[in-house]
Parts: C-alpha cells; sequence; structure tokens
C-alpha cells in the first residue's frame, strides 16, 4: 500500500482531491495551482498544517507564468 503524501500548506500542486491532514475538510483542485490554507485553521488546532492526496497525483510542479 502507498504512503498517502501530506504536502505544506503553501505548496504548488496538481489537479486532484485533497483533505486537510488536521481537521479532514476536503476539496478538489483544477489544474496547478497553490494547495490553501485550510479554511478551518482559525476554528480548531492543525499541528500538521498540510494536505493529504487522496485522488489525482501529486507532483512537484511550478506555477505557469502569467
Amino acid at each position: 500500500m502507498d504512503e498517502i503524501k501530506c504536502i505544506e500548506f503553501g505548496n504548488s500542486a496538481s489537479a486532484g482531491f485533497y483533505e486537510c491532514a488536521d481537521c479532514g475538510y476536503q476539496m478538489p483542485l483544477e489544474g496547478i495551482m497553490l494547495l490553501p490554507i485550510c479554511p478551518n485553521l482559525d476554528k480548531s488546532a492543525h499541528a500538521k498544517k498540510c494536505w493529504l492526496v487522496l485522488e489525482g497525483e501529486f507532483e512537484p510542479t511550478h506555477l505557469p507564468e502569467k
């Protein structure tokens, strides 16, 4: 069984479905984006401060230049 990767808030990631490792909040991500801070950060303790990759491929990426 593959280990689920935990990607810190603010890192870039590719499309997929992510879950906050601290509170379980889930969100889809479309395209290549920076992973946001969990919207529940101010509501409960967040020691890990990272997202688990539930679906899709995480690849460290560079954001496209505008």
